[in-house]
């Protein structure tokens, strides 16, 4: 399998001027691209639910019910989800592990365990919505975004799914990370925090006829990830997840023919659909429409 056609796209990323919410900038982080609030606060959020979940899992949870919402059918027993991040949850451990060390272990609360890893905010998105087709989560450095989409291709090919939710999601609100990828990457870029996804389909067009861009010649060049140097982000998977999204709107208005670098080697090619599954006018359907004007 060779050709996605995608189905609707969604973002949820702190704007141009935000600043990673308090007690951050208080450490002498304030210049980090994060969402002011915290994301587990939140009408979409039940309380009880955001608090037991970290920031990455809600961003996870309202990305997705958002980007479900501008889809006019899919079935939940063929829909995967395939994540990428860098280090999950960790500012959920870094609470808990702080009342372990402080108080005892009768303090820890008993979510510690599954609330923070990095398949969290994959598990939480499938019982949420009830989608019960093959999924995955890959954690890693700059190429967990193009392992994600060989998953979910592989997916697709044999069978296993129909519809695929593929994308980033990151919280790296903790000081553990930020000390620890500050030390490696004094000069990284990019937000600290977000969620980016796609619902792809196999082929030109999907079961109900969508298509507002293609994905194709997904395909990982060796020699591209062991050249040394390029840009260095704070989150590789979410930095190139959010320049492949800007690629596919830029195919579905114009018309663009572009490639995207999905990080550690991994490249995809975008080009615009054809006319099936297009509006009258070229451009992608209102409800896709609508989810970019909110993100």
């Amino acid at each position: 399998m060779d050709t996605f056609s995608v189905r609707a796209w969604a973002t949820l990323l702190p704007g141009p001027e935000e600043r990673l919410r308090a007690p951050y900038p208080a450490e002498g982080k304030g210049h980090l691209r994060g969402f002011a609030d915290d994301p587990c606060v939140h009408e979409g959020i039940p309380a009880k639910l955001g608090r037991r979940i970290d920031p990455f899992a809600a961003l996870a949870l309202r990305v997705v019910t958002r980007l479900l919402s501008g889809i006019a059918t899919f079935d939940p027993d063929l829909t995967g989800v395939f994540f990428a991040n860098t280090m999950g949850g960790w500012s959920y451990a870094e609470k808990e592990v702080a009342l372990l060390t402080e108080k005892g272990p009768h303090w820890v609360h008993p979510y510690f365990v599954t609330a923070w890893f990095p398949p969290a905010a994959q598990g939480e998105v499938t019982i949420l919505h009830g989608l019960r087709g093959r999924s995955k989560t890959t954690t890693g450095g700059t190429s967990a975004l193009g392992e994600a989409f060989w998953l979910a291709r592989d997916a697709l090919e044999h069978g296993a799914v129909d519809t695929v939710i593929v994308g980033a999601v990151e919280s790296l609100a903790a000081s553990v990370v930020l000390d620890t990828l500050a030390g490696r990457s004094p000069a990284a870029e990019g937000p600290v925090e977000g969620a980016v996804v796609l619902a792809l389909s196999a082929g030109e067009a999907a079961s109900d006829g969508t298509c507002h861009a293609v994905l194709e010649g997904l395909h990982y060049d060796k020699e591209a990830r062991e050249r040394p140097g390029g840009r260095r982000f704070w989150s590789p998977p979410l930095s190139h997840a959010c320049a492949l999204v800007e690629a596919v709107a830029a195919a579905a208005d114009t018309g663009r023919r572009s490639e995207a670098d999905l990080g550690g080697g991994y490249r995809v090619s975008i080009r615009p659909a054809s006319a099936v599954g297009r509006s009258a006018s070229g451009q992608p359907g209102e409800d896709t429409q609508a989810l970019r004007q909110e993100s």
